[in-house]
């Protein structure tokens, strides 16, 4: 995927689901050593913008409070998936053919739109 396409901020929020629900191993499956070691000087590098245990975390233009404690990120608001933003949820889905929408008619006859399976309680809009 291209450099600026959310990769980091999927996979970030994606951890910090997890790490909420008590995982704490997470494995990484790239092509070279150097993509990890970034990935893993961004998330733990409490000097990078991205480092995933600031006081202050950005998903999109909303803030969300967090307070590092003993290492466990403790977030104040509760996020919907919706809350990424449809641009930034459409962005990251239209980098994979298997969600164009012609594709997701084969598998959901009823939808009506993208959004509505980003948005709806039936599709991706489930609260996660």
């Amino acid at each position: 995927m291209a450099t600026g396409s959310g990769k980091m901020l999927i996979m970030a929020a994606n951890i910090l689901y997890l790490y909420k629900l008590g995982y704490r191993n997470f494995i990484f499956f790239v092509n070279s050593t150097n993509i990890i070691e970034k990935t893993k000087d961004n998330f733990l590098n409490s000097l990078s913008e991205k480092y995933l245990f600031a006081p202050k975390i950005k998903f999109g233009d909303l803030p969300a409070e967090a307070s590092a404690q003993a290492g466990i990120a403790k977030t104040k608001i509760k996020y919907k998936f919706i809350d990424f933003g449809e641009n930034i949820i459409r962005g990251a889905l239209d980098k994979f053919e298997f969600y164009r929408f012609d594709n997701l008619k084969k598998y959901f006859p009823h939808l009506k739109s993208v959004y509505e399976f980003i948005s709806s309680p039936n599709y991706l809009g489930t609260g996660c």
